[in-house]
Formats: C-alpha cells, sequence, structure tokens
C-alpha cells in the first residue's frame, strides 16, 4: 500500500488528468453505449417491449412473461383432467382457460395481460395469498388433494412460487377485465328491443350477386410506384379470404411428419374369445344391457278408498321458495374477456336446479381497502385448501334449521280434544301403501345372443386401440433416440459441424410399412391450410388441438408427438421443418404477381358496385319482384333463399346459451356477415338495396319481400320474454366497446413493440 502511495504522488499530476478524462469520456459516452448495448441486445438480449409508463421488456423477459402464462395453461388442464377424473364437474376449471383465449402461445396476449394486472395494481387491486389459495380451492371443487397438486407441480417440473405468481397475475389481469365488463352488462328498454329483433325477426329477400371477380380484368394495369405503394400499404397484413383488405405478409408455416394408425387396420373380431364375450356381458350388464321395460308384477298400490291422512313434513332446503330477494347474487361466475356473456347486474341468472345459493362461489379478489394482513410467506400446499363458506349457515344447517322450524308444535300446547290422535306416521298408513306389501319387479336383461356381435366389435376396438397405443409408443421412443443424437449434433460447433455427418433420419414410410401404418409429410403450410388436412383435425395427449401446438413458438424441431381425431384414428408426428412468419420483400419471385392480383381484385369492387346500383335503378324503375324483372336475362341469377334471422343460437335451449350467437346462414350467399345483415335489416318491405359480404368480394341486389311475424306480434313476444334468454346478443356491441377499451389502456401505457409479436396460430386465430 505504501508503495501504491508513493507511486501515486510521484505521477499524481498525469494519474489526475487520465482519471479526468476518464471520467469526461464516461459522463459523455456512457449513457450511449449502454443505450446500444440495451437496443441492439448485446449478449442476445435486446429490448423487445417499451412503454412510457412501465418501464421495458427485454426478450428475455418476454419469453418469461410467455412461458409463465403457458405453464399455468398447462397447469389447469392437468388439473382439469384430476377433476374430471374424481367425478367433478370441472366447469370452474373450463371457465378459467377461457380466458387465456384462443392461443396460450401468443407473446400479444402474454404482455397485454402484464399490462392488466399493472394496471389493475394501480386503481388498488390487490391479490393475497390466501385469495390465490382460495381461488386454488374454487377450481379443485373438493375433488383434488395437496399431494395431487404436488404431483402435477412435479411433472411439470414447476414450483409453488411459480405457480402463485402466475396465478396472482392473472386474477389481476382477469379482475380488471371483469370490473370493466360488468360495466357494460345494463341495455336500455330501446336497446333490448333493438336485440330481440336481431334474434327473432325474419327477413325474406330476392338477391341477385355481383361478383368483383368478373370485373378483374377490366381494371387498368397501375403504374410500378402505384403497385409498390399498394405493396407497402398492406405488407404486414397476413392474408384473410374473409377480410376486406388484402394483405401479403407470409404467413407462419411449418412441415410435419407423421404416421397414422387407423382402428379398423388393427381390428380383429375372429381373435375375441367366446369366454371374454361372457366375461364382458356378465360384469357390464347392469350397465349396459337392462331392458327399459322389465316385465313382472307391479308394485302393490294403495286401495283408493283409504285415504292418506296428512301429516306435516319438512320440506328440503333446496325447495323453499326464494325469500324477498329479486336480485340474487349471480352463482357461479362472472364474465372474462374471453367471448362469454358479460353478467347482467340487473337480472343475474338464478341458481341451477337442485342447486342451493350458498354454493355461489365468493370471489378471490380483494380491493386494498378491504385485504387484511397477509401472510408474510407462501401458504403451504400441506394446509386443507378450501374456499371459505359464507358467514350463513351451510346448505346442511339450513336444511337442519328448516327442518326444524316444519315440526308440529311441542308437547306443551293443548292439543284439541275433538282432533284424532295418530300414534305415529307408520301407523296412520294404511295397510295396502306399507314397504313389506310391496314387491320389487324382476330385472330383465337383453339375452347374451342379441348383443354378442355388438360386444365382440368393442373388445375387437379396445384390443386394438392397445395395439396402436403400444406400436405408437416404441416407435416414438426411436424417434426420441433420433431428437437426442441430432440435439447434440445441432450444438456442435460451425467447424466441427461440417466435418460430422448428420445422424440418419428414420424412414417413415420403411415404419409404416413395418406396422400397418400410413406415412404422409404436409410440406411447409399454414395454420388455416393445415386445418384442412386429417392430422389438422387432431388434438394431442395433451388436450390442446393439434394447430395449437404444432404452431405454438416453442415447437421443436424432431420433437415427437401423439394426437388423435374424433373418428378415432391416431398419428405419431414431428415437426421437420419451420418458416416463420415474415414480410416478403417485393422483388422475391412471384410476390410482384400476388401484388398484381390483389390490386385487380382490389379494385374490381368499385366496378361490381357500379354494376349493381345499375342493377337495383333498373329493378326499382320496373317496379316487379327482381325474379320477373329481370326474367330475360340469362346472365343475371336471381336467389331466394329462405326466411333467415341477423343472429341465432341455432336449436340450443335457452339454458344452454354460454355462447353469444351466430350470424345466421342464408343459402346460396356465403360470408353474409355484419354488413350484409345490417343492410337487410334497413330495408322497408319492397325496398331496393345493396349488400356486401364479409369480404365485399361479392355485392347483392337485394329486395325485402317482408318481415315476419309482424311488429304487433313481435311486440307482445318481446314484453313477454326475459332478457336473460338473449342477453348475449348484445356482446358484439360489447366486444367492440372491449376492443376500444383494450386499446385506450394499451395507448394510456405507452405500449410499443420494437418487433413483430409472435401472436401462437398466426393467421388462423379465431
Amino acid at each position: 500500500m505504501a508503495q501504491f502511495m508513493r507511486t501515486f504522488r510521484k505521477h499524481r499530476k498525469v494519474l489526475l488528468a487520465i482519471l479526468t478524462l476518464l471520467a469526461m469520456l464516461s459522463f459523455v459516452f456512457l449513457p450511449t453505449i449502454l443505450e446500444i448495448m440495451q437496443t441492439e441486445g448485446r449478449g442476445r438480449n435486446p429490448v423487445v417491449v417499451k412503454t412510457s409508463k412501465y418501464g421495458s421488456l427485454t426478450e428475455r423477459q418476454v419469453d418469461g412473461l410467455l412461458r409463465q402464462r403457458q405453464r399455468l395453461y398447462a397447469f389447469l388442464r392437468q388439473m382439469h383432467e384430476v377433476v374430471r377424473t374424481k367425478g367433478g364437474r370441472g366447469d370452474a376449471i373450463r371457465e378459467a382457460l377461457t380466458s387465456f383465449g384462443a392461443s396460450p402461445a401468443s407473446e400479444e396476449a402474454a404482455i397485454e395481460n402484464w399490462l392488466h394486472a399493472l394496471r389493475a395494481e394501480e386503481l388498488g387491486f390487490k391479490v393475497s395469498e390466501k385469495a390465490v389459495n382460495d381461488y386454488l380451492a374454487s377450481l379443485a371443487e373438493g375433488k383434488v388433494s395437496n399431494e395431487d397438486v404436488k404431483q402435477i407441480l412435479k411433472q411439470m417440473r414447476m414450483s409453488q412460487g411459480q405457480l402463485f405468481e402466475g396465478l396472482r397475475t392473472e386474477l389481476l389481469a382477469l379482475r380488471l377485465a371483469q370490473t370493466f365488463w360488468i360495466s357494460l352488462a345494463a341495455a336500455t328498454p330501446a336497446q333490448r328491443w333493438e336485440y330481440y329483433q336481431r334474434l327473432n325477426r325474419k327477413a325474406k329477400i330476392e338477391a341477385i350477386p355481383v361478383p368483383a371477380v368478373q370485373f378483374a380484368e377490366k381494371v387498368a394495369p397501375p403504374s410500378e410506384a402505384d403497385l409498390r405503394a399498394f405493396f407497402e400499404e398492406h405488407k404486414d397484413r397476413l392474408p384473410d379470404p374473409d377480410a376486406p383488405e388484402p394483405g401479403f405478409k407470409e404467413p407462419h408455416r411449418v412441415d410435419i411428419q407423421y404416421l397414422k394408425a387407423t382402428v379398423e387396420t388393427f381390428m380383429d373380431p375372429a381373435a375375441v374369445t367366446e369366454q371374454a364375450i361372457r366375461d364382458y356381458y356378465e360384469e357390464n350388464k347392469d350397465r349396459l344391457y337392462k331392458d327399459m321395460l322389465p316385465e313382472g308384477p307391479a308394485p302393490a298400490s294403495p286401495k283408493p278408498e283409504t285415504p292418506k291422512p296428512e301429516t306435516p313434513k319438512a320440506e328440503p332446503a333446496e325447495a323453499e321458495p326464494a325469500k324477498a330477494e329479486p336480485n340474487p347474487p349471480e352463482s357461479s361466475k362472472s364474465t372474462p374477456p374471453s367471448g362469454d356473456a358479460a353478467p347482467s347486474s340487473e337480472e343475474p341468472a338464478s341458481p341451477g336446479p337442485g342447486k342451493s345459493s350458498h354454493s355461489a362461489r365468493r370471489s378471490p379478489f380483494r380491493l386494498v381497502a378491504e385485504e387484511k394482513a397477509a401472510s408474510p410467506s407462501l401458504p403451504k400446499l400441506d394446509a386443507p385448501v378450501k374456499p371459505e363458506m359464507p358467514a350463513s349457515a351451510s346448505g346442511e344447517d339450513q336444511a337442519k334449521a328448516d327442518s326444524a322450524s316444519a315440526k308440529p308444535a311441542p308437547a306443551s300446547a293443548k292439543p284439541d280434544p275433538a282432533a284424532p290422535k295418530p300414534e305415529s306416521p307408520e301407523a296412520a298408513k294404511p295397510e295396502a301403501t306399507k314397504p313389506e306389501t310391496a314387491k320389487p319387479a324382476p330385472v330383465k336383461y337383453k339375452p347374451l345372443a342379441d348383443v354378442q356381435e355388438e360386444i365382440r366389435k368393442t373388445l375387437a376396438r379396445e384390443a386394438a386401440e392397445a395395439k396402436i397405443r403400444d406400436v405408437l409408443r416404441r416407435l416414438q421412443d426411436r424417434l426420441v433416440q433420433f431428437e437426442t443424437q441430432w440435439t447434440l449434433y445441432d450444438s456442435l460447433d460451425p467447424e466441427k459441424k461440417a466435418s460430422t455427418p448428420p445422424p440418419a433420419r428414420p424412414d417413415f414410410v420403411a415404419l409404416a410399412k413395418e406396422h400397418r401404418l400410413t406415412a404422409a409429410q404436409t410440406g411447409l403450410m399454414s395454420a388455416r391450410q393445415m386445418a384442412e388436412t386429417d392430422i389438422g383435425k387432431s388434438m394431442t395427449e395433451g388436450g390442446t388441438s393439434f394447430i395449437q401446438a404444432a404452431f405454438q413458438k416453442s415447437a421443436l424441431a424432431f420433437r415427437p408427438g401423439l394426437a388423435q381425431d374424433n373418428e378415432g384414428h391416431s398419428y405419431l408426428y414431428w415437426e421437420v421443418d419451420d418458416a416463420p412468419e415474415r414480410v416478403p420483400e417485393f422483388d422475391e419471385p412471384g410476390v410482384r404477381e400476388r401484388v398484381l392480383e390483389g390490386w385487380k381484385l382490389f379494385h374490381a369492387r368499385d366496378l361490381a358496385t357500379q354494376e349493381a346500383e345499375r342493377l337495383a335503378a333498373e329493378a326499382r324503375k320496373a317496379g316487379k319482384p327482381l325474379a320477373e324483372a329481370f326474367a330475360g336475362q340469362k346472365d343475371v341469377r336471381v336467389l331466394t333463399p329462405p326466411p333467415f334471422t341477423w343472429l341465432t343460437f341455432g336449436n340450443l335451449p335457452v339454458w344452454f346459451r354460454v355462447r353469444p350467437p351466430q350470424y345466421s346462414e342464408v343459402v346460396g350467399i356465403p360470408g353474409a356477415g355484419e354488413d350484409f345483415m345490417r343492410a337487410i335489416f334497413a330495408l322497408k318491405p319492397n325496398e331496393i338495396g345493396l349488400a356486401p359480404d364479409r369480404a365485399k368480394a361479392t355485392i347483392y341486389v337485394v329486395r325485402l319481400v317482408e318481415y315476419s311475424p309482424s311488429d304487433s306480434v313481435l311486440w307482445d313476444m318481446f314484453v313477454a320474454d326475459d332478457y336473460r334468454g338473449y342477453a348475449m346478443v348484445a356482446r358484439y356491441d360489447q366486444l367492440e366497446v372491449g376492443s376500444r377499451w383494450r386499446e385506450q389502456v394499451r395507448s394510456e401505457a405507452g405500449l410499443k413493440w420494437l418487433r413483430e409479436p409472435f401472436r401462437g396460430r398466426g393467421e388462423f386465430e379465431d
């Protein structure tokens, strides 16, 4: 130390000058250097999301939020399986899963969820550890034990802390959304009348289609500058056949190689023994083979001349009429921003049959003003995880209280001397109604000979499914071995990799021939294209759709997976190539041709609209139905679809309407969406107008023939009907307002993506 000080004193002027220069340089250039390191992503961790209110997120942080949400989604799916396996309904978990939207693998959804959670905290919402535990308990329905939860976490390599943090973020975001959606629940009488008409008023029309494609060749060719400008305007949009705007962005594409096993190929009914059929029949005859109308003596009925004395009897608690509660709290759920119905604060749905109002779930959320001292550490899963009961008596206690209130007067009350004195309720019963005199009818079963072939097919199918599982599992193990070899090879440095031959890929054609399977490869396909293939309609082992699993961001090359479709066909697949979503260059081969085609179709709409207006003017001048006005013109086709409503629930009864109604299908007019319906139902009878389809690719000349029923009949129906039966018609207006609200939250936070976010299923989003 002394030597250092002597050296410093000797050269202090030079050293101080150097230190001063370094300080000046760091003051001037260090912020710039740090900014460059941050934005250019030194260490492959650039900033990809910026907000003016909550700071920035790097690539790793965005990936962490996405993985947290994916893990939570997978945990809830596993928990749902346990609940269903143990006899639960799983309704609460299904409701929670819907809040994730169509694609849990969407970066955009994960960041919006993070943004909403921060906004909720800013407004004073708080979710404690106890609230998370209560929420878990409500999802478990009393079917999932602490050991089950621990086992799921262990399988997923997920800690309890990660689970609680994921649920806390999800609940905060969900609570903010629920608070917003509840504010949209009310509707004015005029709005209700409008919604009722959309669902119940039918329109009968005549229509003449005028497709824009017929005029594409008449569009004047654009200049090169105009064509490039058209490309620049639409290059960031994905192509969508139902959208009016063209899109030239290349969608995410994957190439899938797979083996397909059909049950019929592996079935061998002749291998099923007679003893196996008899054993199956005996084991299942009470469940499957009882006759619907068994023969035999009916139980003895009481004599008509013997009256049954009235005895006081307590009614069950569930059967009691509601007491002075015109607006009871909704029993089980509030609407997340996922497409389900918004809860009505005016007329909430009453509890279903057999459900006590005490079964309503308590909200897992707490405002800061309501929050009490929380536990300083995470609650232990070893402790019982049960939802808190309401402060009022439980259903059992309530039943006891109701029973007590229904008992006869106490012994101290003086009985009426003239009244008869029954010994007991049992003694008062007529002799003919006593249980011992009624003989149960014997159970009658279908003969084995009648169901023998059915059982043979069932057992043969079960054996075939077992063989398929065994074959595909063994082949999956072989593919996993190759995946391991490929991963090791792919991790080599470039120099060594160039001198090392890649591992030999398994021959799918040979494997298919050896094991009675079918081999196939899709080639690079978008999600929309893949959905039309056989494997595209299947579901994976985890219960997610194959499309979602194949197009998620974390999908790995040569990672084998299993799937099955609704027809029972099984698939062993892996991804062999992946082409991410990207914006092409105008000068790439084939791009200019696509842009020119899009230009012609886009501008051909103007010519189609002009032709439709000409036909409409001609029809108005004729003053006749379209079929008569254009009877002599062979190139004019008049459609007469059956009457239709604007929206429809199909054949679903009121109590099954958990989704908003859909646009009605109009026979002969595909793509009849919002613009088409709005134009039709704005017309008066015998009035003629124009109505476009969703993509504005076809313009229809429309004459409204009539509405049904009449206004007076429809009004009487509206006055008598319950708003809860059609409240979800409002969902379309609410979704539009909800979209604006989410945009406002993003705008207030100053959210900006520095790259294109990964949206999971790409252009296949619902």
